[in-house]
């Protein structure tokens, strides 16, 4: 593939986005459908054709039931033989994703509740097989999405001073699960590139550490997505990187990318970030040398990867944003025609109603996300907002309750149902909310805002002072 538009000067390309940028749950949608008995190559052949989701609940299973035997038969062949996913991503990373909402994939939603009691499980798989390199990968990975489900996935600045601790220790515990992994098996490139997060996180400044990670991974499997992107995460201005260099390997990746691999998405990557740091999303998306290239990343992605949806409906989600709707339209549809099942798919369009005010659609919609994953917290957020904004109130209340039943340490939820609670008048249950949103997020101005008026009707004038003086003070910001 060739990117000439983006890669005749890598360098002057680079200060042009500068230019622009500063000028301007473990969600178990698919149910196992049985056991397996003795696994054979052949019979893990036919399943990774399958959807990974279904391949992921049943391996859940079988750790649950202590059928290591069925576990690392099937994890030990897809990363043998480098297998990967309909929409092309290596198989033991779908399945992180999808078990632990990891971060650093491609959601729109990336934040899940870490299923806390799958620990138990990675314990005892350990003691049985002490020497299989899957199950402390898996247990590494575990560690770093919990460290940072307490963290919180805002900024660093934002990050309340006593979860700091408990950040870094279960950090450390990653590292050694990691590199007892590597140890086992450097054949594997997933340990490598999960200790280029852990790295980040505990030491992001060590680039050299991190470089070695990286070699590692690539050197078995050089066309290892991952990889890429974890260093791409390490140069962006965030980490301390900054966009030249940020800009310089992602085009530099993509150029030199073999056919039918994931690889030139790391320049579309490098790009959807600068358009999210940028003043201006919807400028940024437009500007004809971005549009461009994100067209053309993308039309080769998805015909490298027929049976994805995925990737049609992230593309869609650019689209959309960009203001370009006949575009966003058909890449739903296309989407929808390969696998109406994918509830990305409504998703998409539940937001889409929702930024057109269309409420009876996005109700549609979102009953069809529930539907299709009725674990997913989303599909039930996205219920209450289009019933809340029929009036709807009493519904709305019930959505959002099963959101924070699945979800709940995510602040928006409660300050939303607060907001419900207070259109019924029932204002002692507002308050309650709005104090458990508080607590999550001290900086969730809406709840202040809600708890505030709630504190008046009650007449209790001084709790309600301070409120209005905490809203303002976020709002001004």
């Amino acid at each position: 593939m060739k990117y000439a538009t983006i890669v005749h000067n890598v360098r002057m390309f680079a200060i042009a986005i500068i230019s622009l940028i500063f000028g301007s749950g473990l969600l178990l949608c698919i149910t196992p459908q049985s056991l397996w008995a003795a696994l054979t190559d052949t019979e893990i052949q036919k399943r990774v054709a399958l959807k990974y989701e279904q391949n992921a609940d049943e391996i859940l299973f079988w750790l649950q039931q202590q059928q290591f035997d069925n576990v690392e038969a099937f994890l030990g062949y897809v990363v043998k033989n480098n297998a990967v996913t309909r929409d092309g991503i290596d198989y033991l990373t779908a399945i992180l994703e999808y078990w632990f909402g990891a971060s650093e994939v491609l959601e729109f939603n990336r934040i899940k509740p870490v299923p806390q009691d799958i620990l138990p499980y990675l314990n005892t798989w350990i003691e049985h097989s002490p020497k299989n390199a899957n199950a402390y990968i898996i247990r590494g990975v575990y560690y770093v999405e919990r460290a940072w489900e307490i963290r919180g996935r805002g900024w660093a600045k934002d990050v309340k001073k006593e979860h700091w601790p408990s950040f870094q220790e279960l950090h450390l515990l990653a590292k050694t699960d990691l590199e007892k992994a590597y140890e086992l098996d450097p054949f594997n490139p997933v340990s490598s590139r999960e200790l280029m997060r852990v790295q980040r996180a505990l030491n992001a400044k060590d680039t050299k550490a991190t470089e070695t990670y990286f070699q590692q991974a690539i050197k078995n499997y050089p066309a290892f997505y991952w990889a890429y992107r974890a260093k791409l995460e390490n140069l962006m201005p965030k980490w301390g990187g900054t966009w030249e260099t940020m800009f310089a390997f992602a085009a530099e990746t993509a150029q030199g990318a073999p056919p039918k691999t994931l690889l030139p998405h790391v320049l579309a990557y490098a790009l959807e970030e600068a358009a999210a740091r940028s003043q201006n999303s919807p400028k940024y998306y437009t500007t004809p040398q971005v549009w461009e290239t994100l067209e053309q990343i993308y039309k080769q992605i998805t015909t490298d990867f027929p049976s994805s949806t995925r990737w049609k409906v992230r593309f869609a989600r650019i689209a959309a944003d960009a203001g370009k709707g006949d575009i966003a339209a058909s890449y739903l549809k296309s989407a929808e025609e390969t696998d109406p099942t994918d509830y990305r798919i409504y998703e998409l369009k539940a937001l889409l109603a929702e930024q057109q005010e269309q409420w009876t659609i996005e109700e549609e919609n979102a009953r069809r996300v529930i539907e299709l994953c009725p674990v997913y917290e989303t599909g039930y957020s996205m219920l209450g907002y289009a019933l809340g904004q029929q009036k709807r109130y009493q519904e709305a209340i019930e959505s959002y309750t099963s959101a924070i039943e699945i979800a709940p340490l995510i602040s928006y939820y409660w300050s939303s149902r607060c907001h419900y609670y207070n259109w019924l008048m029932k204002f002692e249950n507002a308050i309650d909310d709005c104090t458990s949103a508080i607590e999550l997020d001290q900086g969730n101005a809406f709840a202040y805002q809600q708890r505030k008026y709630a504190y008046e009707r009650l007449g209790k004038t001084q709790e309600a002072e301070v409120d209005r003086k905490m809203y303002e003070r976020l709002t001004q910001k």
